[in-house]
């Protein structure tokens, strides 16, 4: 619900004009400057979740939205699309946050452009004021300092997953229990509970940020694996990753054995691999094991199949299977 200190519109309405779109982002993120741009007429938006005057946890869902240019955004948005496909352009580095693969962290941006690639996204969001997670950082892991960052963030990872589920559950709560909707406290407790795991996901960022400027055999491997979490439909052989990553495949292999228990292509096909598995698990999924395999890159089914057993316990079908009966 609304806080009453708030006026205007809110993320949580239904939106027809950009106008009202730009105010309402406005007013939950001070200083910033929205301007949403339409396909077409039939444009508009609408959210679920709990807004106040300086927090947000829900989803938002833009149809026929074609881009979104924001300027002075000191504070911190966490998007994860649940559905539909974008890209976040902050100068020259780019984020593409494809839904149930990657997501998004945004703080302290002085200008940025959001371009929707798919004509509907329905986007988890958690926006929080970057002073209220600069405190927390502080308090609980010792963190001080600037919060400014622009981040990729893979949904599949523990901590992040962990909160895609949560603003999903905390949605469901406000729509099934009336008496939570108006309660402050109830508000109150899931806006510490959001910046405890915002926090942390920042902390995360943060310390690998700060690792990596010390060690760039490190730093190659891991955008070896940022390149391939994002593409990993793409990309079938090292060269291809190497190449990405400028180096050469020798070397590229050399970094992995000094600082990984595994291969490139190991960590490429163990992608793959969970991104078969959460299309699976997908209720909107109707593609078949075969089809699965081939959008994710692995072209060989028995290959695929006995992968897939030996990371997950159980073959395609077998989730295929459940998740259809779920």
């Amino acid at each position: 619900m609304p806080n009453q200190k708030i006026t205007g519109h809110y993320i949580t309405d239904h939106l027809t004009s950009v106008k009202d779109v730009n105010e309402a982002f406005e007013s939950l993120l001070v200083g910033s400057t929205f301007n949403c741009i339409p396909i077409d007429e039939t444009f508009y938006s609408e959210g679920k979740g709990i807004t106040t005057e300086d927090f947000f946890i829900g989803n938002f869902i833009t149809h026929q939205a074609e881009r979104i240019y924001i300027e002075n955004m000191q504070d911190c948005v966490l998007s994860m699309p649940r559905s539909g496909n974008f890209e976040i352009r902050v100068g020259n580095e780019k984020i593409r946050a494809k839904a149930q693969t990657t997501g998004g962290f945004l703080s302290g941006i002085k200008n940025a452009d959001y371009v929707a690639k798919t004509k509907v996204i329905n986007d988890y969001l958690v926006i929080i004021r970057q002073e209220d997670l600069k405190k927390m950082m502080d308090k609980q892991f010792g963190i001080k300092g600037s919060a400014d960052v622009f981040h990729e963030l893979r949904l599949d990872s523990e901590k992040v997953r962990a909160l895609f589920n949560y603003v999903g559950s905390t949605i469901n709560l406000m729509e099934t229990f009336d008496s939570l909707r108006d309660s402050l406290m109830a508000k109150m407790n899931i806006k510490e509970i959001s910046m405890l795991m915002v926090a942390d996901i920042l902390g995360d960022i943060l310390q690998k940020k700060r690792f990596l400027d010390e060690s760039p055999e490190e730093r190659l491997v891991i955008k070896a694996e940022e390149i391939m979490d994002s593409f990993c439909e793409d990309i079938s052989t090292i060269q291809e990753i190497a190449d990405k990553v400028f180096t050469s495949p020798r070397n590229l292999q050399r970094a992995f054995k000094k600082y990984r228990d595994y291969t490139p292509i190991q960590f490429l096909r163990g992608r793959k691999l969970n991104r078969a598995n959460l299309i699976f698990k997908d209720g909107h999924n109707s593609a078949s094991v075969k089809e699965v395999a081939i959008q994710v890159g692995l072209f060989d089914l028995n290959r695929f199949g006995k992968y897939y057993f030996e990371e997950f316990g159980e073959y395609p079908s077998e989730t295929l299977t459940v998740q259809s009966k779920a």
